[in-house]
């Protein structure tokens, strides 16, 4: 029997469909929030001004988009995506990869 999962990430501050997940950093905490590219867009231009006027933090942090550390092994979210697609899953090219298709990715490896 074939099984197939299909996810929709809705906007987490007006349940749009078709968002992505937008990483942030504020007071030493990391969030994340999944929005539409119209919230995105709003959370960007009220963030423009503080963003243009901060410097970079010294420890240089980054937030890590190309993998994802699921089982303390970091995946090539890439490569995850290419494999959901060919075995019928639903993903976004950029964001937050569900976590059904990551577990699915691992046991058929």
């Amino acid at each position: 029997m074939a099984k197939r999962s299909v996810t929709f990430i809705t906007d987490d501050f007006d349940g749009t469909e078709d968002a992505e997940t937008v990483t942030f950093s504020y007071q030493g905490r990391l969030f994340e929030i999944d929005l539409s590219a119209a919230n995105r867009e709003k959370l960007e231009k009220v963030l423009e001004p503080y963003i243009s006027a901060a410097r970079k933090s010294a420890s240089g942090a980054r937030v890590n988009t190309t993998s994802s550390r699921a089982g303390g092994r970091a995946k090539n979210l890439a490569a995850v995506r290419a494999w959901a697609q060919e075995n019928g899953y639903t993903v976004n090219n950029r964001g937050r990869v569900p976590r059904v298709v990551l577990d699915a990715y691992d046991a058929a490896k």
